[in-house]
């Protein structure tokens, strides 16, 4: 969801497995859109996301992790 115009993308998955590929479209599609970079994105801390490929991705790009408190729904 992007916080400033509570726009929301959604994204139905099989397999938890298939989040890096995922992510990697996500941020085409989401750029592309905006014409803006992503610069933040926040996380649970699931494994599917708190991952090498993942955090190889963010650093490669320049997006920045921010990891939410566990047992919190927002």
């Amino acid at each position: 969801m992007d916080d400033f115009s509570h726009f929301t993308w959604v994204f139905f998955l099989k397999l938890k497995s298939e989040v890096f590929e995922c992510l990697i479209e996500f941020k085409a599609l989401a750029e592309n859109e905006s014409g803006c970079k992503i610069k933040m994105l926040r996380i649970d801390n699931g494994g599917e996301y708190v991952n090498k490929d993942v955090k190889q991705l963010c650093i490669d790009v320049g997006i920045q992790l921010q990891h939410t408190v566990p047992y919190t729904p927002q």
